[in-house]
């Protein structure tokens, strides 16, 4: 048997991708989870494969889900109906209309199963007709549609790569010295994702210099429709990034700061990256209209992030208030240790951040210092190093989460 489940979506995400103000529903809106896998990735994984021309439209639909109220209306049989027929699972994202781009199926109702079958987008190319049936049982379904009845109680979905369509205007490869990144836009730049290496004719090349970086971006021989500045802009971005200077992308370069982004460094780079990424933005940016995510996903995040990994690359704050920084203005290379300091009367979870002759440099962002403090309460301290020193509010540190340490020394 099938399971059937719900979950919140991310609304900021959703936001950030759909125009709400012409979407049918308002309210926040409800994924729907079919053995644990988003149906929206599922349909995605079988346009992929069947690699469905959808009547001129993109490689896969753009769908958009309806709220809790619409899917307990409309997936139980609340009036004994053995069947019932063109139930819509999603609306058009464009126009918020489901007659539009709607992805509709029957349900039928046996005394032990509820069947969900003939999924269809009315076209004439029927691209559903074989996409499978999926049988519940009918106890258990009907306690997940019971859970739609109050919304605050369906755990948030940490899915954040839902409601993209793909992008086939322009190609563009951004080269970080001998690395290389390609990615495919929309016509006016507003949009992009990765892709792989693709065989194009190229337009040109631009060469600079960042952060001592050597940078190449060429474009596919074809008409921009948008500045080439955008990928001037991106280059950087993801010069940052392979730096690790993650805050300075929140203070240089918020724009940029969004879905299309997380799922390119999401593709590009390695998990560590990524979550070391959206943890620096989300909990060390100052910016709070940036932020992507709600704020119980991105302490799980966080939670994981701090769990698993070995290292981590954040910025320092409050050495422009220290006195010290007159003595030591440049502290680049220095060695540094992480210490919670209990007494401190504005955070009681506040890290304190100290050279190796234990004299203060200044402290962790306060909204990422708790998720340490059970590290730091077994292994009292941390051990890193200043690895970039830009001026004094922008300080970059990596801190190493698994070392054994000797004491601090004089």
């Amino acid at each position: 048997m099938d399971k059937l489940s719900f979950k919140k979506a991310n609304m900021s995400l959703v936001k950030s991708l759909v125009d709400l103000d012409i979407l049918m529903v308002k309210e926040d809106l409800v994924d729907i989870y079919i053995n644990d896998k988003n149906l929206l990735k599922l349909i995605l994984i079988y346009e992929l494969e069947k690699n469905h021309d959808l009547v001129g439209f993109t490689l896969y639909d753009e769908f958009a889900p309806f709220n809790n109220e619409y899917y307990y209306s409309e997936l139980w049989n609340h009036n004994g109906e053995k069947e019932k027929k063109n139930i819509y699972l999603f609306c058009c994202a464009s126009c918020g209309e489901y007659m539009c781009w709607g992805l509709s199926i029957d349900i039928e109702f046996t005394d032990n199963e509820v069947i969900w079958k003939n999924w269809n987008i009315h076209t004439p190319n029927e691209e559903f007709k074989d996409f499978p049936e999926f049988r519940f049982d009918r106890k258990e379904y009907k306690k997940a549609i019971d859970s739609l009845k109050d919304i605050e109680e369906l755990e948030m979905s940490d899915d954040i790569f839902l409601y993209v369509c793909p992008l086939d205007y322009l190609k563009v490869k951004i080269k970080i010295n001998d690395e290389e990144f390609y990615f495919s836009f929309d016509e006016y730049g507003d949009s992009f994702e990765p892709i792989l290496k693709p065989e194009i004719e190229l337009k040109g090349t631009f060469k600079f210099s960042y952060f001592d970086q050597s940078i190449e971006i060429s474009v596919e021989n074809k008409e921009m429709k948008f500045g080439f500045f955008k990928l001037v802009k991106l280059a950087k971005v993801y010069t940052l990034i392979h730096k690790k200077y993650f805050y300075l992308i929140s203070e240089k370069y918020p724009e940029l700061y969004n879905v299309w982004l997380l799922r390119a460094v999401k593709s590009h780079f390695d998990d560590l990256i990524y979550q070391n990424f959206i943890v620096e933005i989300e909990l060390g940016s100052f910016n709070e209209e940036i932020k992507i995510f709600p704020k119980e996903i991105i302490n799980k995040i966080a939670n994981e992030f701090f769990k698993n990994n070995k290292t981590f690359s954040t910025h320092l704050v409050g050495f422009k208030y220290n006195s010290y920084r007159f003595e030591t203005p440049n502290i680049e290379s220095k060695e540094i240790y992480l210490m919670w300091e209990s007494d401190n009367e504005h955070d009681s979870n506040a890290v304190i951040v100290v050279d190796k002759n234990a004299q203060k440099l200044g402290y962790l962002r306060k909204t990422i210092s708790p998720f340490l403090m059970g590290i730091l309460k077994e292994k009292l301290f941390l051990k890193g190093k200043v690895i970039k020193y830009i001026n004094q509010d922008n300080i970059f540190l990596e801190v190493y989460l698994e070392e054994k340490h000797s004491g601090i020394h004089s």
